[in-house]
């Protein structure tokens, strides 16, 4: 197996290329559920949340319920989609990654089911949880896992 394993920083930089790809287009499509769920936009709906709320000094707006799930439940489908077929493509990479020029390998050093991408796509969310603890582990192990590598036994290495 290639034991040139990609370190924080360059991971770091493709995620960020990645949230923006992915990101833009959740962002859009999440306009469009609001719209859809709530019959207004967001600018407008707030504004009449802070109307009718305008003597209550607690007041925080917030999201429908059902608004809020929908929006989770496609941002959620568009990431497993993402990195999931993405990571299990001949190219082992998102597209973040393949323009750092790294890679995503299971344990011997072979391409990914399309599940186990996807699993590892889900193990961003604990990886997110205190302070982002399970990405910059990254930092300071010697084969650069981060707690999602290890759920998902994955390995990021240099093409």
């Amino acid at each position: 197996m290639n034991k040139n394993y990609a370190g924080f920083w360059i991971r770091f930089f493709a995620n960020l290329i990645d949230g923006i790809i992915l990101g833009i287009p959740i962002f859009i499509a999440d306009k469009l559920i609001f719209k859809q769920v709530t019959g207004m936009t967001e600018e407008e709906y707030y504004a009449i949340q802070a109307q009718q709320n305008a003597f209550n000094e607690l007041y925080t707006a917030a999201a429908p319920s059902s608004y809020l799930w929908y929006s989770f439940l496609f941002t959620t489908l568009a990431g497993i989609l993402y990195y999931g077929i993405l990571t299990s493509s001949k190219k082992q990479a998102t597209f973040g990654k393949m323009a750092m020029g790294i890679k995503v390998v299971d344990a011997n050093g072979q391409r990914m089911s399309f599940l186990r991408s996807a699993v590892r796509y889900l193990g961003y969310i604990p990886s997110g949880f205190l302070l982002f603890f399970g990405y910059i582990m990254v930092a300071f192990n010697e084969k650069k896992r981060g707690l999602h590598d290890y759920i998902a036994n994955s390995y990021v290495v240099y093409k």
